[in-house]
């Protein structure tokens, strides 16, 4: 009776039962994480299933027979917790040696070895020795201990998985990102390129004339450098020499140069949104003060939109866009919420036909689910008409850049070696990356992190296959590292960093495209790219040592980013203003 309802459970939460026949059940064709509902409901039976065996197990231990049976069952199972544990999560000495290794060894191995002074030393028919109760009871406490501990120990990793309660995140805490949803201003008003036609004639002026102090105050490290070394200068005339020398070409700009119109725009917002107007006035001189004060157009946007909602602006004004976050920033289900109208999940159109349509520009369902779709990176780039469809006017991410994609290859052994001829055949409309170790003698990189040059010993030679969506018609993206690893045992070499440095050119004999220092600021203006990658000889591979490469590369065309906080928003370009849908 304990049994048919636990392997009945069982078979739907991992999968054996298809999600196909599970849809076509009444009831439960409308639960979405079939997974967990059904591993929960199977709890009970299988704490009652347990209890059956340890009642046999206290039962033998009273008569003290079957120490040989028990203990190979207990063998059995601490092999299949050690595999199960250790086989993925806990794949090099580093990781078992962390606090959540530390406390997995403690708690398997203190209820194994309880079990097994149990079955070899415990005898209820006499007295048992203070050793014998001592050993359990350390057991006992390697294995119960991190339940329930509450003092610190002042090492951060083992006090995130110790102390409990542990701090709770308040879900329906308002978000500062979302909030500003609706009153953000274009970015294209905070460019400073709008505002260089005046750079020259400023420039060109006697810097007698100009007061360049607040340009100097605005910048923090500016601030800095000036009173480390003035030069023997005003504060005004380094401020105009700095400005006109580096500051223009970096984008920065002096006071009064973009806050005008910044001002001038808000302003109109406010008015056109149906702002207060006694509010308007009452805030005005404040917004001058807090945007003249601003060193950079994130902070102005912040300020914009704290005025708007603070004189009653309309929050979309007359255009609306559509908002969608990467991977699960909001997770979904949570952006009617947040009043976000959502693309995905129950809280969106949920009709046969939308489903059919966002499968068709691309946007397809992943294996194993019944309803949740997410966006990647990658697939921002990938699915921009359908984002245009859409009328998606901003991406959402929580620490990610969005301008920079990563991928990551496959595992190749390092046994394998193949020649290679002609040019690598891609497709183009996905991000494609691969990885093989090529059969040929170079020396190219030492074993030291900036080490570009030969040191006698033949490098391991690899060729990566790369294509980049969205490249093409003028359009330049920038690869800016790339990382070999290897396990079997662990290695890394990289563009830049402390590790051995990953020597990157666009031939078996062409010039390293590493800088000094290692790094890699590599230019693509075409989808498909080859790249070989030398690492050093560092005396460890093995012929079960496997490789893989990542790359990270920045998007052609650049994302503006207009809120930086509790999440990060980026503006798109070409929403289709209220698109709707038509069968």
């Amino acid at each position: 009776m304990t049994l048919l309802p636990l392997a009945g459970l069982l078979a739907f939460a991992f999968g054996v039962v298809p999600n196909s026949i599970c849809l076509k059940i009444p009831l439960i064709g409308q639960i979405h994480h079939i997974n967990d509902t059904f591993f929960t409901a199977a709890i009970p039976f299988a704490v009652i299933f347990s209890s059956l065996g340890l009642s046999a197990f206290v039962a033998d231990i009273r008569l003290g027979t079957g120490r040989l049976r028990w203990t190979a069952f207990l063998l059995v199972v601490a092999l299949l917790l050690a595999w199960l544990a250790y086989d993925r999560r806990y794949d090099s000495l580093e990781v078992i040696a962390s606090a959540a290794g530390m406390l997995t060894a403690f708690s398997l191995g203190g209820v194994i070895l309880l079990l097994f002074l149990s079955v070899w030393l415990y005898r209820i028919d006499r007295d048992n020795s203070l050793k014998t109760l001592s050993l359990m009871g350390l057991a006992f406490v390697l294995s119960h201990a991190y339940h329930g501990l509450h003092l610190s120990t002042g090492w951060g990793a083992l006090d995130d998985l110790l102390i409990n309660p542990t701090p709770r995140a308040d879900f329906l805490k308002p978000s500062p990102a979302v909030n500003s949803l609706g009153y953000l201003l274009p970015s294209e008003i905070f460019e400073t390129d709008r505002y260089k036609v005046g750079s020259a004639d400023i420039c060109s002026v006697s810097a007698s004339g100009l007061a360049f102090e607040g340009y100097v105050n605005k910048y923090p490290d500016l601030f800095t450098a000036y009173n480390a070394n003035p030069g023997g200068k005003s504060k005004s005339e380094w401020g105009w020499s700095h400005y006109c020398k580096f500051g223009r070409n970096k984008g920065r700009t002096y006071p009064g140069q973009v806050e005008k119109a910044v001002i001038e725009a808000i302003l109109d917002r406010a008015v056109k949104a149906g702002g207060v107007e006694s509010e308007i006035q009452r805030y005005k001189s404040l917004l001058r003060e807090n945007i003249s004060s601003s060193p950079e157009p994130l902070i102005m946007q912040r300020h914009a939109a704290n005025f708007l909602r603070r004189v009653g602006a309309k929050r979309w004004l007359d255009d609306p866009v559509r908002v969608i976050g990467e991977g699960r920033t909001p997770m979904s289900g949570f952006y009617s919420y947040l009043k976000l109208e959502s693309l995905n999940g129950p809280d969106a159109l949920m009709s046969k036909n939308y489903l059919q349509f966002l499968d068709l520009m691309g946007w397809r369902l992943p294996p194993r689910e019944s309803w949740h779709r997410t966006m990647g990176i990658e697939d921002f780039e990938k699915l921009e008409p359908l984002l245009d469809v859409l009328n998606v006017g901003y991406l959402m991410s929580w620490k990610h850049n969005l301008n920079t994609v990563h991928a990551v290859s496959e595992y190749t052994p390092y046994s394998d070696n193949e020649k290679i001829t002609g040019e690598p055949d891609l497709a183009q409309e996905e991000l494609w990356l691969s990885l093989r170790r090529i059969p040929v003698i170079a020396d190219r990189v030492d074993c030291r992190s900036k080490g570009l040059q030969s040191d006698g010993r033949a490098d391991s030679v690899f060729v990566a296959d790369i294509n980049l969506p969205n490249l093409g018609l003028g359009k330049v993206g920038t690869i800016s590292a790339l990382r070999l690893e290897r396990i079997r045992p662990f290695g890394v070499n990289q563009t830049g960093g402390r590790d051995y440095v990953l020597g990157v050119s666009k031939g078996i004999d062409a010039p390293l495209l590493n800088h000094s220092n290692g790094s890699v600021q590599i230019s693509v203006s075409r989808s498909n790219l080859r790249l070989w990658l030398f690492s050093c000889a560092d005396g460890h591979d093995q012929t079960v040592s496997e490789y893989r490469v990542r790359i990270a590369y920045k998007r052609a065309t650049q994302l503006p980013l207009v809120f930086d906080g509790d999440m990060k928003i980026w503006e798109r370009e070409h929403p289709w203003p209220r698109a709707f849908f038509v069968d």
